[in-house]
């Protein structure tokens, strides 16, 4: 039910009526004539075939509808993102997501002596420690990015704060994948 709250609100702004101008419009729609986004649609379609006609439909279809959140979710992000401004923070909101939860990952490490192995939320992608402390890796260049982009002293101190608990994140998930993707980091 989230899901459909994200969407409309995606969906509300798209059509709000600034963005109702025939400029703008045109402008949009020429992003949608992209190969990339031609090939994305056809490989949406793919999904779509293969799932109707699946030898076990209770299992495709749930994941169908999961891929296809994905799919609206990124063209609801094509269609938003236009500039260079916008995705620095789309990448800033996306890396302050990530480390809330490297956040709390870290600081329960930390406070239990890393005895346990960190796992990501429950009932989400990440919940297996391999997963985790891969986001975990990935999550740090976007933390480097802002790092390098941001003038503020203290917020630059909280991002050098946020890499070193991702760091030791992903050392206490006890992963062997998360410590190579860490040294490839």
């Amino acid at each position: 039910a989230f899901d459909i709250l994200v969407f409309c609100l995606l969906a509300s702004i798209l059509i709000s009526p600034s963005t109702r101008s025939p400029a703008y419009l045109k402008q949009r729609l020429r992003i949608l004539r992209d190969w990339r986004l031609i090939l994305l649609g056809l490989l949406w379609l793919d999904f779509l075939l293969t799932s109707t006609f699946s030898m076990v439909p209770v299992v495709a279809w749930p994941k169908f509808l999961e891929v296809s959140k994905v799919f609206i979710g990124l063209l609801f992000t094509l269609l938003l993102i236009d500039t260079r401004e916008k995705l620095f923070y789309l990448l800033v909101t996306i890396a302050l997501s990530i480390a809330l939860l490297t956040l709390t990952g870290g600081i329960w490490a930390l406070l239990t002596g890393s005895l346990n192995r960190v796992y990501g939320p429950p009932h989400s992608h990440f919940h297996d420690n391999n997963h985790f402390a891969v986001l975990t890796a990935m999550n740090i260049p976007l933390l480097f990015l802002w790092l390098r982009q941001c003038g503020d002293r203290w917020i630059r101190l909280f991002i050098l704060a946020l890499i070193a608990l991702s760091v030791v994140s992903a050392l206490t998930s006890w992963s062997r994948g998360g410590l190579i993707a860490l040294s490839v980091t």
